[in-house]
């Protein structure tokens, strides 16, 4: 037993909060040549351009996969992944449709939301899981209103098959979600969620998602989610439960994106930091790791041409079954826009059964063990990440951690570094900040329920890493399309089209049409180039708010930019920008170029062409 104010109790928590000593080697790899980050409340770690054999941490584990600390793996068989479909249908009878058409199509496990908008009610769950055999497809519960009716209603339904079931229990995640409005429905009482550890079922959660849907970093959500489960062992030790039986009632949830080798790196350390946890706690040395159930991240799909979305989903599933997560489930690439339909559903579905099927990337286990590169990028996640465990553990552990603010606030620093990386396309998005489609179809959707976003500082409010671009096409969209942008090229296609292509997409990031001038050497022809580049029916230089874009080389811009900026300001266009550094075109009024604001430039130029209106 773990009593929680019992001397045993206060020796194995100090040991969480205060032991530098790892489970395995390899979370001393900070001290052994790591570049990690130095600083104690740093989430990141610094990725070098080449790894050799002298960059494997120190010790490394060698273990075999499914034996503790469960770095290669949380057990050692080569079965893959379970492709856990999610589904979130508030009509039991369509729901019922939709759960056995994925089951049909290739789906192994299934997760249901139950209750709220989206949710089937607890009392027609039975109903939407008919024809669902759980020793064949394990069903894990996403209550979104009543966790603890939720529970009943899927134990009910299980009977004595409730060992398949995962109860989705998670009051942290719902404080992460809300903060201080946390639903009391989603917060059951301690010693009620005690009680369905004898059923059999996973009854908790430990979902920290919450922290990458809010850009935190990959080390935060390990940290967040490690120290959520410890969190739950000690409220079922302090009603009865062994803390060997609470880690087999548990699951832990992560957030995967299209980084491929984070991804990796982050469910392999999660594994280790969650060993040296174990060994604290003085688990038995056989219990096994608790599952891991890996989600895409929202936060990374796209509004604007989300057919990208099918390859950032490819990406992080792979990630996620190469790491070593036992469910796996992708989100449609139509996430953003609004309610999947059955073609979206089954394109995330046989994503998955690719990988598994086709490729057979779960038949190998581990793969990414031994690399260099992996295996030095775990071992320094690992160490950040444990850090970070001590810091949560000594501001109180993890529900003081999030009252205080401590968890939002990394994450909202983090979010404003990768906010500017992302304006000055440091960190590309394809198909929204690098090659963006202007004429695209729009794809329409069922709207989702609108929800309130949650006015609480404390709570991780979700971001979409594209946003500031996204709004800027929202606005085109409602003035009523892209406006045209004269693009004057200088000298010939060859010299001007780097530099062309370059400010072309630059400005469609914005919602902005580019439109070639043909290369000019003299300013005598610019009205007739103008003339002839014009769209049919565009008001030059009226409809393009007085911008005008040179593309060029620098000598070209030497020779030849002035008396263009002055021949573009004597046709009306006041506002001249330059492709490429100010210093190169000292005339220019603007200027673009790698390393640019990009968002800060498109939204000046917006102001420019659309003035007030929204």
């Amino acid at each position: 037993m773990l009593p929680s104010r019992s001397s045993t109790r206060h020796a194995r928590l100090g040991r969480i909060r205060t032991c530098q000593r790892a489970t395995a080697p390899a979370l001393r790899a900070c001290n052994s040549g790591s570049k990690a980050s130095k600083a104690s409340c740093s989430s990141t770690v610094t990725v070098q351009p080449l790894y050799t054999a002298n960059d494997l941490p120190d010790g490394m584990v060698t273990e075999l996969p499914g034996q503790a600390p469960y770095l290669r793996a949380g057990n050692g068989d080569a079965a893959g992944w379970q492709i856990c479909q999610q589904v979130s249908e508030a009509d039991a009878k369509q729901a019922n449709d939709i759960v056995l058409a994925e089951l049909e199509g290739g789906a192994t496990a299934l997760w249901l939301t139950v209750g709220g908008p989206c949710g089937v009610p607890a009392d027609r769950l039975g109903e939407a899981l008919t024809g669902v055999m759980l020793d064949l497809a394990p069903v894990v519960l996403g209550p979104d209103e009543d966790a603890l009716a939720a529970a009943e209603a899927a134990l009910a339904w299980a009977g004595e098959s409730a060992a398949q079931l995962s109860l989705g229990i998670d009051p942290l995640g719902e404080r992460m979600r809300r903060g201080a409005s946390a639903r009391p429905g989603m917060t059951p009482d301690p010693a009620a969620v005690a009680g369905l550890v004898g059923s059999g079922a996973r009854v908790l959660v430990a979902d920290a998602s919450p922290v990458v849907e809010a850009a935190g970093s990959y080390a935060q959500q390990i940290a967040v989610a490690t120290t959520a489960a410890i969190a739950y062992l000690r409220q079922l030790s302090d009603h009865g439960v062994a803390p060997a039986q609470g880690a087999a009632a548990l699951d832990l949830r992560f957030a995967v994106t299209d980084d491929q080798f984070a991804t990796i790196a982050m469910l392999r350390a999660a594994r280790l930091v969650w060993a040296k946890v174990a060994e604290t706690l003085e688990l038995p040395a056989d219990a096994p790791a608790p599952r891991q159930h890996a989600v895409t991240a929202n936060t990374m799909m796209s509004h604007y041409d989300p057919w990208v979305n099918m390859l950032r989903t490819t990406v992080a599933g792979f990630a996620a079954g190469v790491g070593g997560a036992d469910l796996v489930t992708l989100r449609p690439f139509d996430a953003r826009i609004g309610k999947a339909t059955s073609f979206s559903r089954r394109i995330a579905r046989n994503t998955q059964s690719l990988l598994l099927l086709e490729s057979h990337i779960g038949s190998v286990v581990d793969p990414g063990g031994g690399s260099f590169y992996i295996e030095r990028y775990t071992a320094d996640l690992a160490e950040v990440a444990w850090g970070l465990v001590q810091e949560i553990e000594k501001a109180g552990g993890l529900e003081a951690a999030l009252a205080s603010g401590l968890v939002a606030g990394w994450a909202r620093d983090a979010w404003a570094a990768t906010r500017a990386d992302i304006a000055r396309r440091k960190k590309p998005l394809t198909g929204v900040s690098e090659f963006p489609i202007l004429d695209q179809d729009e794809v329409e959707r069922e709207p989702l329920p609108v929800t309130e976003p949650v006015e609480d500082e404390t709570a991780l409010a979700p971001v979409v890493l594209g946003t500031d671009y996204e709004r800027l096409r929202e606005r085109v969209d409602a003035a009523g399309g892209p406006p045209p942008i004269p693009v004057v090229q200088l000298v010939s296609i060859a010299t001007a089209s780097a530099r062309l292509g370059f400010v072309a997409n630059a400005l469609a990031a914005g919602g902005l049409h580019a439109v070639p001038v043909e290369p000019l050497t003299d300013p005598a022809d610019l009205p007739a180039a103008l003339a002839a580049a014009s769209p049919e029916g565009a008001n030059w230089p009226g409809d393009a708010g007085g911008i005008a874009v040179l593309a060029g080389r620098d000598p070209d811009y030497a020779e030849h930019g002035e008396a263009f900026v002055d021949a573009l300001h004597e046709a009306g266009f006041d506002h001249v920008v330059v492709a490429g550094k100010a210093s190169a075109l000292p005339a220019a009024d603007g200027s673009v170029a790698m390393g640019t604001n990009v968002v800060e430039f498109l939204s000046a130029l917006h102001e420019r062409v659309f003035g007030g209106q929204s």
